[in-house]
């Protein structure tokens, strides 16, 4: 099971649409209520709470999932009931979704065009979707005109960009769903402050090993905020340390090398987006490209730890408004993963460019990828399925003001 997250005005995570993606090329093709059946099942059987927050659910649905009631099963205060464009819209559908409401269900109305069926539906919907980029301007305004009815809010769909946001915003829309916080606008002239420097500093020092350890003490030393993260993702129990560590020399001196480097990349990203917009859904797109780059190197015949810093690095430039060109001078990366960063399509690019052709729902550039690694679906689902997890259970731990 996949999922999107859905932010607010303020860029905060509002809630995620939930997806099964029983084949990449399309979740519902010819096996919709089977793909909506596995959705509810996987909420059922994931611990929601712990995995995906306390935000909305946004639930993808077919014929069978409303008039049967098969959505019934998911929290009521959670879930919003996603009524696909695809669907044919009949008296059934409608007292379905009526007697849905009633029970406490919201109605979102999915990539929203105008038709008399789908329009029956308008008065008791919550929730109208509009693709931000299936049109014109002109024509989404008049989308937005015939739409509006008291209680309806909008929410913009393939949000992709800095610059879409804003102008949605500006539209009037509520709610935004794309990956627009991980490209914000570049700024060429950026100086990059004192306190992230520190943190370009260590990596620099952790990617070139060996590790000079007494000089990463000394710059891990100059910045508490930085020692209290790396101290508290030691001390944590997926770690198994028994005995507290206390010092930051005991920490050096206790973990290899490579997992170190995680660290230390973990806790400097973390501070990177401290403050910022949309920091809590930039540091999950991080830690879930790098999780899936580090799971999908072996087939790529890469390093999984090259990988796995591969992966974290493709949102460094989104977290400090920086061209990773101008980054990657700062950083002694080899040659080949430098390259990825800065749009090579060589082998060494496989894991990260699959990762963001899922991203995208760009299904005929996973189709390519997955076959030139050899990768069947079922296993594309399940690494991605790890890659979601293992995030958001990272960025749990984490304190965001």
């Amino acid at each position: 099971m996949g999922c999107q997250p859905i932010l607010d005005r303020s860029q905060n995570l509002y809630g995620h649409e939930l997806l099964f993606r029983n084949s990449p090329k399309n979740a519902f093709a010819g096996e919709g209520d089977a793909a909506t059946r596995h959705v509810i099942d996987g909420a059922l059987t994931m611990s929601l709470d712990e995995g995906l927050g306390d935000g909305k659910l946004f639930v993808n649905c077919t014929r069978e999932s409303l008039t049967e009631q098969l959505v019934t099963l998911m929290p009521v205060k959670r879930t919003v009931l996603e009524v696909l464009e695809t669907l044919d819209v009949d008296d059934a559908i409608v007292d379905a979704c009526i007697s849905l409401k009633q029970r406490g269900y919201e109605i979102a109305l999915d990539d929203y065009t105008p038709n008399p069926h789908m329009d029956r539906l308008l008065d008791i919907a919550d929730y109208v979707k509009l693709d931000f980029r299936a049109c014109d301007e002109a024509e989404l305004a008049r989308l937005r005109k015939h739409v509006m009815r008291p209680g309806i809010r909008l929410l913009a769909e393939k949000v992709e960009t800095e610059e879409e946001f804003k102008r949605a915003l500006g539209q009037g829309y509520t709610y935004f769903q794309g990956y627009f916080f991980a490209k914000p606008i570049m700024m060429e002239e950026q100086t990059i402050p004192t306190d992230k420097s520190i943190c370009l500093q260590l990596l620099s020092l952790v990617m070139n090993p060996p590790c000079d350890r007494e000089m990463l003490e000394r710059l891990l030393m100059t910045d508490s905020s930085l020692c209290f993260r790396l101290l508290r993702m030691v001390n944590s129990a997926g770690m198994g340390i028994r005995n507290t560590i206390r010092t930051v020399r005991q920490a050096i001196l206790m973990i290899g090398e490579q997992e170190l480097c995680k660290m230390i990349l973990v806790a400097s990203v973390e501070r990177f987006v401290e403050g910022s917009p949309g920091a809590k859904q930039l540091i999950t797109l991080a830690l879930r490209r790098a999780r899936f780059c580090e799971l999908t190197a072996p087939a790529a015949r890469q390093s999984g730890g090259e990988q796995y810093l591969i992966g974290m690095m493709s949102a460094m430039d989104a977290m400090l408004r920086t061209p990773i060109s101008k980054l990657l001078e700062k950083l002694p990366l080899r040659q080949e993963a430098a390259a990825v960063l800065l749009g090579d399509h060589g082998f060494a690019s496989y894991p990260l460019q699959l990762m963001m052709a899922y991203e995208e729902k760009n299904w005929k550039t996973v189709d390519t990828l997955c076959s030139r690694m050899h990768i069947p679906e079922h296993q594309l689902v399940e690494t991605l399925g790890k890659a979601d997890l293992w995030s958001i259970e990272q960025v749990s731990k984490m304190h965001f003001h």
